[in-house]
């Protein structure tokens, strides 16, 4: 979660985390993401227990980036 709001390059931290990486200030509704990225985990463990057939559904302003980067991490949106 760091790493999707204060860092612009290396998210993943592959190889050591340099000041060129952290971003030089924060945009957006950066304070939306946490809570969607929580939610989304929890929804995705809760689909792998019970093999449930479901969307989660945000919208295109707080939402998302916020689900987008959470997706990416997961390896669900590449």
């Amino acid at each position: 979660m760091l790493g999707m709001i204060y860092l612009q390059y290396n998210p993943l931290l592959k190889e050591p985390l340099k000041v060129e990486h952290i971003k030089n200030r924060l945009l957006g509704h950066w304070r939306a993401s946490p809570g969607l990225a929580f939610i989304y985990v929890h929804l995705n463990r809760l689909i792998k227990k019970y093999d449930l057939d479901m969307i989660f559904l945000v919208g295109p302003g707080h939402g998302a980036l916020g689900f987008s980067r959470s997706g990416f991490f997961g390896r669900c949106l590449l």
